[in-house]
């Protein structure tokens, strides 16, 4: 809920705005790789007039294709984005746990847990695109495949820690 607030036609009047400052940096920058295909060199509309480099980071390659791919728009996307992020972290995080404890109340707790920590609530809100939800989620994933595969023998062990590098 807290996630997907933003998004809310209520709490965004015209629902066309993003939560935060950055996330419009971020925005034009995602668009710009999704209308032209490639991102610039330079922003000039940065410390005018050398201007800044614009960073060639995972989310603005993520977003740009999964509108892409999905027909929505660019904004929407961006909305969309950390909260199914933070979801898919959530499932990870239970799924660590449940393996590396053998109890899914255990899993379930870590999951609720990970789902409502303020600082993750912070990275994952509507329209927050950043890196760093991304990559707790890849290194719980990570995990998750690591103990996937020292619990399992034969190929189905080779399977997971190749799937976890």
């Amino acid at each position: 809920m807290f996630r997907v607030f933003p998004a809310f036609p209520d709490a965004n009047p015209g629902g066309d705005l993003i939560s935060f400052d950055d996330p419009y940096y971020h925005y034009k920058h995602t668009y710009n790789l999704y209308t032209n295909g490639d991102l610039a060199f330079r922003d000039q509309l940065i410390y005018p007039p050398d201007g800044r480099a614009i960073p060639r980071k995972f989310s603005y390659y993520y977003v740009a294709f999964m509108a892409q791919i999905t027909g929505t728009s660019v904004q929407s996307m961006m909305l969309l984005y950390p909260v199914l992020i933070g979801g898919f972290g959530a499932v990870f995080v239970y799924l660590f746990m449940k393996n590396l404890a053998n109890n899914w109340k255990v899993g379930l707790l870590a999951g609720f847990f990970f789902a409502t920590m303020p600082m993750i609530l912070t990275k994952s809100v509507a329209g927050a695109v950043e890196e760093d939800l991304m990559g707790m989620v890849m290194g719980v994933a990570a995990m998750y495949l690591l103990v996937k595969a020292f619990k399992h023998e034969g190929r189905e062990n080779v399977l997971y820690g190749v799937l976890a590098v």
